[in-house]
């Protein structure tokens, strides 16, 4: 689950983040959502692994690799955008956009979307559990 979410959350924070600080912001904390919510599904026995996975090392490490990763890819397409952009002598910059409002309006938008996400998650859990 962690890599297909974290792909999703890498490219639309490529795309939408003004500058590479909050790219880095905008892939970290929903990852880190995401992350916490996966952790909370083994724990509770719901997964496809018993629950003692995420009491191991190697679960944390495969995590933090993961993160790793998906944060490169992010900061990796932010720049080809640059790149690409330079290359036809236009802008990426939005005024209205840039900047810290624009950091504040990626960092608030993507906390808003996990949380909308992991409500949606709770939600059919409980639906899944009533007989």
């Amino acid at each position: 689950m962690t890599p297909i979410v974290g792909i999703i959350i890498a490219l639309l924070a490529s795309w939408l983040a003004p500058n590479t600080r909050a790219v880095v912001v905008a892939v970290l904390i929903p990852l880190l959502a995401a992350t916490l919510a996966q952790t909370w599904d083994l724990g509770a026995d719901w997964g496809s692994n018993p629950p003692s996975t995420i009491r191991q090392a190697s679960y944390w490490i495969v995590q933090l690799i993961i993160a790793s990763i998906v944060t490169a890819l992010a900061i990796g397409l932010r720049q080809v955008r640059l790149r690409r952009a330079a290359r036809d002598d236009r802008s990426l910059a939005r005024p209205a956009y840039s900047g810290r409002r624009g950091t504040y309006v990626v960092l608030s938008s993507s906390l808003a979307l996990t949380v909308a996400l992991f409500a949606c998650w709770i939600w059919t859990k409980a639906l899944g559990d009533t007989p």
